[in-house]
C-alpha cells in the first residue's frame, strides 16, 4: 500500500507563515526564540505575528518579522476586515 500523505523531504519550504503567540507578554517573550528559528532555517519566507496589541509593541521593532497584525476592538466589522485581510494572505 502506498502513503498518500507528504513527507517533510516532499514538501518545498513554505513562503509564508503567521505566528499567533497565547495572549499574554510572559508567553510572547518565550516566542521569540522560535520565531528566531524560524527566520534562521527560513530566510526569504515572510514571518507575520498576530495578537493583541500588547504583543504587538513587543515585536514591531524586530528585525525578525515581517509585519504584525493586531486583534480589531470589538466592533464586527473590524473583526470581519481582518479576517479578509488575513484570509487574502493565504497563510
Amino acid at each position: 500500500m502506498v502513503s498518500t500523505f507528504s513527507t517533510p523531504s516532499d514538501l518545498s519550504p513554505p513562503s509564508k507563515l503567521l505566528v499567533i503567540p497565547l495572549r499574554f507578554i510572559g508567553d510572547g517573550v518565550l516566542t521569540i526564540p522560535m520565531i528566531a528559528a524560524l527566520r534562521a532555517h527560513l530566510p526569504q519566507a515572510r514571518i507575520d505575528l498576530f495578537g493583541p496589541a500588547t504583543l504587538a509593541n513587543l515585536f514591531e521593532p524586530s528585525p525578525l518579522l515581517d509585519g504584525v497584525y493586531t486583534e480589531p476592538g470589538p466592533k464586527a466589522e473590524a473583526k470581519a476586515a481582518l479576517a479578509d485581510l488575513l484570509s487574502s494572505q493565504r497563510y
